[in-house]
């Protein structure tokens, strides 16, 4: 174990060494975005993508953005999920859903008290913005910065090859820690200086490192060589990313109210068994039906006997967007031959809050999906009565 340990230390030695030598060579650029720009490489390739947990994905700079329009500054390096797409990536710039971003990196060449506070403010500005366009939540869940969360919260770091006294550094990160002392999930998580050591939050009594803060933590100097600096990094960040998760991106939720074009014509199933041609005169919303109970909250359970995709437009309101409605058909467990019926609203953001959307079902009642109507009471489709044609109901494989 000893002889592991002693290795291990070389090659963080050697990895350091190198990443100091390649800070070197930069000098001759003469660029100053250019010489930022290969000094996050160095990180990124030199350090990160070597050591880094391989459940995640590390990329150079880009923005970050939110169904609600936030855009964040620009960062130098994103920790995202490894499943999700850049909603753009062009010429080594990307921008990614906040949903599948685990962690940001502010890379310094010189850190002092005035880019500490630069740094600090970029990285709250990203832990700070909306997370909310998910499949699902709350099916695993993880307990950090205090609280319990649904989604894996992000977490944000500042590196330099060199800067200030840590005592100095220590100073101005004690003062941009005490404006957001109620949210410690805001703050920086650590700040690493290659060539002095590192700042992290500490249990107060024990001197034991947390890599994510919570409320009566310490503000902990280290002094290190920079071999112990990338190992005890490296530690830091397998502890915070190990477990890293995400519900999934529900990417439609960025479309917005964006339309697909428009409806030509559908062909509808018959009581024959063949399909009949109907022209459809409306905008496509931009949605798609789902399948199956998962997902469709409020549905008593029971076996699927229908499903029709319905058009709705909204109330007429001005700037209210089409909307979309899934009818579910499902068997009653109060009559052999009822049926419960439930129209489900899942219409993108943007619409206009209160819009009359209604759906007309397979079989039987009319349940408005939303508006002034309300779950369970009639209320007319909002296209008009349904197309003249045979009508079908399917129960357990039986036609009528």
């Amino acid at each position: 174990m000893a002889k592991q340990a002693a290795s291990l230390r070389r090659i963080f030695d050697a990895t350091a060494m190198r990443m100091l030598a390649e800070f070197e060579e930069t000098r001759e650029a003469q660029h100053r975005p250019s010489k930022g720009t290969l000094r996050e490489e160095i990180v990124l390739d030199v350090f990160l993508k070597r050591f880094l947990s391989r459940n995640v994905s590390v990329v150079g700079s880009g923005e970050v953005v939110s169904v609600d329009g936030d855009v964040s500054p620009q960062c130098d390096l994103l920790i995202v999920d490894l499943s999700a797409p850049f909603l753009i990536e062009k010429s080594g710039y990307r921008v990614a859903a906040s949903e599948s971003v685990f962690g940001v990196i502010e890379v310094k060449s010189n850190l002092t008290s005035a880019e500490l506070v630069d740094a600090y403010e970029k990285v709250v500005h990203v832990k700070r913005m909306s997370r909310s366009a998910y499949l699902s939540k709350g099916l695993i869940t993880r307990r950090v910065y205090g609280r319990t969360w649904e989604h894996f919260p992000l977490m944000g770091m500042i590196f330099a090859y060199d800067g200030a006294e840590l005592e100095t550094l220590g100073t101005g990160m004690a003062t941009m820690a005490a404006k957001y002392r109620d949210t410690p999930e805001l703050q920086v998580d650590s700040i690493w200086v290659l060539n002095r050591g590192s700042l992290t939050w500490a249990d107060p009594g024990t001197h034991r490192i947390n890599p994510a803060p919570e409320e009566g933590d310490a503000i902990q100097a280290i002094s290190s060589n920079p071999g112990q600096v990338l190992l005890q990094m490296t530690a830091h960040l397998h502890a915070f990313l190990q477990s890293a998760f995400t519900p999934g991106l529900r990417i439609l939720d960025y479309f917005g109210d964006a339309s697909f074009g428009n409806h030509l014509m559908a062909w509808v199933p018959d009581e024959e068994g063949g399909r009949q041609r109907r022209r459809v005169e409306a905008s496509h919303p931009g949605g798609w039906r789902r399948r199956g109970r998962q997902g469709l909250a409020g549905f008593a359970p029971g076996p699927v006997l229908g499903l029709r995709f319905v058009l709705t437009r909204g109330s007429g309101v001005p700037g209210s967007c089409i909307g979309y409605v899934v009818g579910l058909a499902v068997e009653s467990e109060q009559a052999d031959d009822g049926v419960a019926q439930g129209g489900h609203d899942v219409s993108p953001p943007g619409c206009v809050a209160g819009a009359d959307l209604g759906a007309v079902l397979v079989e039987g009642d009319v349940r408005c999906a939303g508006g002034p109507s309300g779950g369970g009471s009639r209320c007319p489709s909002v296209l008009g009565p349904r197309p003249p044609g045979p009508r079908v109901a399917r129960r357990r494989g039986r036609r009528r």
